[in-house]
C-alpha cells in the first residue's frame, strides 16, 4: 500500500509540473517572450540579415527562402531546400546549392558573379614607354560559364578606349570561358613591343579560339586581329603558330608574320592527316602519314582578320610522307619528301628510318 501511495503522490506532482509548464509556454507565446506581440508575419521570417544561422529562421514558404538568400542567410540543414549549415558561401554569401523548387543558382539571382563587373586588372607596357591599364568586364552567363562583355583601356585615369567582345566572330553580347582566370590573354602577338591581348571565344573540342586584338601605335588605339585558335609564339622567326584539327588525326597549322602596318600576314598552312597511321604498343605512332605544306598564291594576301582561308588561293609546295612496308617478316620505314617542280610535286629524296619515334 505504502508502495501504490508513493505512486500515486508521485503521479499527481509530474501532473503539476505539466501543468506549470503548459500555463509558462502559454504565457511566453502569448507575451512574445518579453518582447511584446509576435505578428503572423514576423513568425513567418523573424530574422534580420545580420543575424548568424544558428538563430534559426522561420520560413512559411519558397519566397521567404528567396528573400533569405538574398539577404545573405546561411540556413541550418532542410530537407526540402537542400542547404546545409557551414557549407562553402557562394560569392553571394548564401552558401545554396542549386534547388530546383526555389530556382536558387550558385553565382545566378542576385549574386555579384551575375552583374558585370571587373574580372582581373592587368598592366600593359607600350613600345613607346607608355603603361596602359587593361580591365576585362563581364558576368557569369550561366551556372558553369562566365563571359567578357568589354574591355576597358586606361591611360593612368583616364578612360581612352572600350573594346566589345562583340567585335569577335561569333558572340554578340558576351564571350564564354571557364571561369575569370581564363577569360584573357596578355602577349606580343605582332613582336612589336607593345601588349595585345586576346579574349576566351568559347568551349570546343578543339583547341580553344581566341578573339585577339593589337595595338594600333598610329591610331593610338586597340584593333580587332581577328580569331584565331592554339596560338604559340615564334620571336626569332616573329611567326605565330596557329593550331586546330579537323576531326581525327587531321590537323592544320597556320604560320603569321606581321606586316609593315603590324598587321598579321598568311605565310604558310601545314596540313598532316595521320589516319591511315597506327597506335603502337609503346605509345608512338607507325604507318602512313603525310604532311602538306601550302602557301598563296603569287599576289595573293591573306590576313588574319579574314574569316576563313580559301583552299583555292593556295599552292602546295611540299610533302613529306611516312610510310611503312612490310615483307613477309621484315618491316621497314621511309621518309618521301617532294617538292614542287616545273608545276608538279616531285620527290627529291626517300630515306629509310631506322627509329620511327624520333621523327
Amino acid at each position: 500500500m505504502k508502495k501504490q501511495k508513493g505512486v500515486k503522490e508521485s503521479g499527481e506532482r509530474k501532473c503539476k509540473s505539466c501543468l506549470t509548464a503548459v500555463i509558462c509556454l502559454t504565457t511566453m507565446l502569448c507575451t512574445g517572450c518579453g518582447n511584446g506581440s509576435v505578428t503572423q508575419d514576423e513568425l513567418q521570417y523573424d530574422m534580420t540579415p545580420s543575424q548568424s544561422a544558428g538563430s534559426g529562421p522561420v520560413l512559411g514558404n519558397d519566397t521567404d527562402l528567396a528573400q533569405s538568400a538574398d539577404n545573405g542567410t546561411n540556413l541550418e540543414n532542410d530537407a526540402d531546400t537542400g542547404a546545409e549549415s557551414g557549407q562553402t558561401p557562394g560569392a553571394d554569401g548564401t552558401g545554396l546549392e542549386n534547388d530546383t523548387a526555389t530556382g536558387i543558382d550558385v553565382g545566378q539571382g542576385t549574386s555579384a558573379q551575375a552583374e558585370d563587373h571587373v574580372f582581373q586588372t592587368w598592366e600593359a607596357p607600350l613600345a613607346d614607354g607608355r603603361i596602359l591599364r587593361l580591365e576585362a568586364v563581364g558576368k557569369q552567363v550561366n551556372e558553369y560559364m562566365f563571359g567578357v562583355r568589354e574591355v576597358r583601356v586606361y591611360d593612368g585615369d583616364t578612360l581612352i578606349q572600350t573594346v566589345l567582345s562583340s567585335e569577335g566572330y561569333w558572340h554578340e553580347d558576351y564571350t564564354e570561358c571557364w571561369s575569370e582566370e581564363s577569360a584573357v590573354e596578355i602577349l606580343d602577338l605582332n613582336f612589336d613591343g607593345s601588349t595585345d591581348f586576346g579574349l576566351f571565344g568559347w568551349v570546343t573540342n578543339n583547341y580553344i579560339p581566341f578573339y585577339y586584338w593589337i595595338w594600333d601605335e598610329g591610331e593610338g588605339c586597340y584593333r580587332y586581329a581577328g580569331t584565331l585558335q592554339g596560338v604559340e609564339l615564334d620571336p626569332e622567326a616573329k611567326e605565330a603558330a596557329c593550331s586546330t584539327r579537323d576531326g581525327w588525326g587531321v590537323y592544320f597549322t597556320d604560320y603569321y608574320r606581321p606586316n609593315a602596318d603590324g598587321e598579321l600576314l598568311f605565310v604558310r598552312r601545314e596540313k598532316s592527316d595521320y589516319r591511315e597511321m597506327d597506335l603502337t604498343d609503346s605509345g608512338g605512332y607507325e604507318g602512313d602519314g603525310i604532311t602538306d605544306t601550302w602557301i598563296p598564291e603569287e599576289g595573293v594576301e591573306i590576313l588574319s582578320t579574314d574569316e576563313e582561308i580559301p583552299e583555292e588561293a593556295l599552292v602546295l609546295i611540299s610533302r613529306r610522307v611516312l610510310i611503312k612496308e612490310v615483307h613477309d617478316d621484315d618491316v621497314s620505314y621511309f621518309e618521301e619528301i617532294w617538292e614542287l617542280k616545273d608545276g608538279e610535286l616531285q620527290m627529291i629524296s626517300r630515306e629509310e628510318i631506322f627509329e620511327w619515334n624520333d621523327l
